[in-house]
């Protein structure tokens, strides 16, 4: 009798087909939406493409061919990737192997680890990113294979991954395939490009394997190491001409466990980075808006007719938010607590109004109550003397953007001769947080001033509305001497990190 038939899922369907006599006929907008349904994993990142009416009678040839097509068991003619091969049992995916070019042009079969990616990014419009984790057969090293379309007009990541390439705390790429296909060659349109069509190139990567998300931390040193890490990493590939522009809690990584200072944490996606001094206009938008700089911000919103080129300092002043996004929304050993409200709300408030509630942020004297409870007071050291470093470099690019370039050259380009001391000064408040937590409780000590009630988010957006600033921090420790006579240095001793 045969074995039974596998069992038959989405994910065993190449080719979904629609039949509706003439009499049905559907309106094209919901003939779409039905495609849309079909489309899990569209081989076409410019959205879906639809043909005139075709009469079967008047023209039988194109609909056979359009139905042999469609049935084919080539897996290139339907759209399906043939470098990835899967083993299936029962009807089932699970295990395969993903086949690329390595740096010396000879293919290499990878084990893939799991059936389903790392990560996928399934929008009908976009660069579909997808990221496999796969074991090297022949060193039984863990990495991960990206796969991606970027716009035509942009410059591939792989170029930046190969500028990175010894840099410890940013990704570090094994190989690359570029220019893996084209959506105009999908689309097989010729010489003549359809009004508004973007075309897309694929590029894939294969990288270094490293621990999961930031946000997996289970202490508050690790995740302070990671961060930290990740800053030296930016810093040395700043000063190789590139700018990252999409610092986000997703996009750094924990390193492996047991990581070696300087690996401690790494900085990956530089599918939105650039090069210092490239000729295309700046693209203001790039970025993740509840991360952005308050001077990007506005920017976007008109503010500056002639504004500074980003530079590092938007991208030292995102990391500063991914810090507050741990530290207001995980507790000191990462089990999540909860993210305020008003920061949920920026990715869909004007800009404008972010960078006003951001310049509020950035005066606190102290954090919420809950943070003060949940983290340890070098954490919470750290937090307010970054927060005074980025506050000044805030204020000095306000200041130079409201003058004409002739007027602040010599200001601004002393501003771009500092960039050593720029992280240095906040890679320092990470080793000296560091070290006080690895310290006993009783040594810890506050180095700000206490007061009864923080509002959670202030709104001022002008100098005049803005509160006092915080007390000049020029160490995590708060020495002895400055506090008065009758008043011992404060101690608290929360939960050990």
């Amino acid at each position: 009798m045969g074995e039974p038939p596998a069992a038959i899922g989405f994910s065993n369907v190449t080719s979904c087909i629609d039949i509706q006599t003439q009499q049905e006929r559907i309106p094209i907008l919901e003939q779409l939406m039905h495609a849309a349904t079909y489309a899990s994993n569209p081989i076409d990142d410019f959205g879906i493409q639809y043909t005139p009416y075709i009469n079967f009678h008047a023209d039988p040839h194109t609909f056979v061919r359009i139905i042999l097509g469609l049935s084919s068991p080539d897996e290139s003619d339907v759209g399906l990737d043939s470098t990835i091969q899967w083993t299936i049992v029962n009807g089932r995916k699970v295990g395969g192997t993903l086949t690329t070019q390595g740096n010396d042009g000879r293919e290499v079969a990878y084990t893939l680890q799991k059936a389903a990616p790392l990560f996928f990014r399934g929008h009908i419009c976009g660069r579909a990113t997808i990221c496999w984790t796969v074991r090297d057969p022949a060193t039984g090293e863990d990495l991960v294979v990206k796969d991606s379309w970027k716009s035509e007009d942009r410059v591939s990541e792989h170029v930046y991954l190969q500028d990175a390439v010894g840099i410890p705390g940013v990704v570090q790429m094994v190989s690359c395939e570029p220019n893996r296909g084209e959506t105009k060659s999908l689309r097989e349109f010729g010489s003549v490009m359809p009004k508004g069509f973007q075309n897309r190139v694929e590029t894939r990567v294969v990288m270094k394997a490293y621990g999961k998300s930031i946000t997996c931390f289970t202490s508050a040193m690790q995740v302070f190491c990671a961060l930290r890490d990740a800053i030296a990493g930016h810093m040395e590939i700043y000063k190789k001409g590139t700018l990252h522009r999409d610092i986000s809690l997703n996009n750094v990584l924990l390193g492996k466990p047991g990581a070696k200072p300087g690996s401690r944490g790494a900085l990956i996606d530089f599918d939105a980075a650039t090069h210092l001094g490239a000729e295309t206009p700046e693209d203001w938008i790039i970025g993740t808006r509840l991360y952005q700089s308050i001077m990007v911000l506005r920017v976007i919103s008109s503010e500056y007719d002639d504004p500074l080129p980003r530079d590092h300092l938007d991208d030292l002043e995102s990391f500063l938010y991914v810090l507050i996004h741990i530290m207001f929304a995980y507790d000191s050993r990462g089990a999540f607590q909860s993210f305020p409200n008003d920061m949920q709300s920026w990715p869909k408030e004007h800009p404008r109004f972010v960078a006003s509630v951001k310049e509020g942020l950035l005066t606190w004297k102290r954090p919420p109550v809950p943070v003060e409870k949940l983290w340890p007071i070098p954490c919470i050291n750290l937090l307010l003397a970054y927060q005074e470093i980025i506050l000044r470099f805030v204020d000095t690019k306000r200041n130079l953007n409201c003058r004409t370039r002739e007027a602040r050259r010599e200001e601004a380009e002393l501003l771009a001769s500092n960039v050593d001391q720029h992280y240095t000064d906040i890679l320092k408040l990470f080793d000296e947080a560091i070290a006080q937590l690895d310290a006993p409780e009783d040594t810890w000590e506050l180095c700000y001033e206490t007061y009864s009630d923080c509002s959670l988010i202030s709104e001022s957006s002008s100098d005049s509305e803005r509160p006092p600033g915080p007390p000049k921090v020029t160490s995590l420790k708060r020495a002895a001497e400055e506090y008065p006579a009758d008043q011992r240095p404060q101690k608290r001793s929360p939960n050990r990190p």
